[in-house]
């Protein structure tokens, strides 16, 4: 089995399916909000899997040792402070032929594309309402929000973070991007 992470796992749901589809693998959820650990928790109990596991990021960082066969994150970077210390920090707990698969939302380097995005005003309303916010809850937070995280900005914050390589992977979502970082 596989020792798998997601990062910034709120309730758990994606990473409780996982464990429940491949028992033989070990799950680590990572996450701030200690309403949605409970959640998480709550369900990887009645569910009765013992192959996943749910931290506090706050009490339980990710570490630094190389031990994780693969992580993965769904709409978080960009909600992020300090991404790139969250990329880095994901890299340096991969094992070396490991890889960080990162999936956000759809950007664009070009402000004009970002407006003409059929869903340009709720992903600008939710970023102003909320991702913005949290991006910038620090004096030096980063603040992309749901625009700000686009192929280009992922490429430099990976690479810087440590990662040789970034591929954007092609999906058929106009919503989402998917980035393999190796």
């Amino acid at each position: 089995g596989f020792l798998v992470a997601e990062v910034g796992c709120g309730a758990g749901v994606a990473l409780c399916e996982l464990a429940a589809r491949f028992p033989d693998s070990t799950f680590h959820g990572f996450e701030l909000s200690k309403e949605a650990l409970t959640r998480a928790r709550a369900q990887a109990q009645f569910r009765r899997l013992a192959n996943i596991e749910f931290f506090d990021v706050a009490e339980r960082p990710m570490g630094t040792e190389p031990v994780y066969d693969f992580a993965w994150c769904y709409d978080v970077i960009h909600d992020c402070t300090h991404p790139v210390q969250v990329i880095e920090t994901v890299r340096q707990a991969l094992k070396p032929s490991a890889v960080f698969l990162v999936l956000d939302i759809e950007a664009s380097d070009d402000p004009v594309e970002n407006i003409n995005h059929p869903g340009a005003a709720t992903h600008y309303g939710i970023s102003c309402g909320l991702c913005l916010q949290s991006g910038a809850a620090t004096k030096d937070g980063a603040g992309l929000g749901t625009k700000g995280l686009h192929e280009p900005l992922m490429r430099e914050m990976a690479l810087k973070a440590g990662f040789s390589a970034v591929e954007k992977l092609v999906v058929p979502d106009i919503n989402n991007s998917c980035f393999l970082l190796s």
